[in-house]
């Protein structure tokens, strides 16, 4: 995640249509990243669901719930202040 910080502002610098190639090439990357995230999350939060376990009980659990929602919130914000 800290080198796609890095690659986007290394984005501000460019124009025009290189400026908006490279942002989509950004979000081409990173789109199906935080989907593997999403649909991770989501086989885990179902496995212990069918098995009766209880959810977010360690410091681990509570840190990727943390990771899924910076990831989503930077891929959102990403989007919202996209600009050609």
């Amino acid at each position: 995640m800290a080198q796609g910080l890095v690659t986007s502002i290394g984005f501000r610098h460019l124009t025009g249509e290189k400026r908006v190639a490279a942002i989509w090439r950004h979000a081409l990357w990173t789109g199906p990243g935080n989907l593997l995230l999403v649909a991770g999350f989501y086989q885990i939060y179902k496995f212990k669901e069918s098995n009766f376990l209880g959810h977010f009980d360690t410091l681990h659990s509570w840190m990727g719930l943390g990771t899924l929602v910076l990831s989503l919130g930077s891929q959102l914000g990403g989007a919202i202040s996209f600009r050609k």
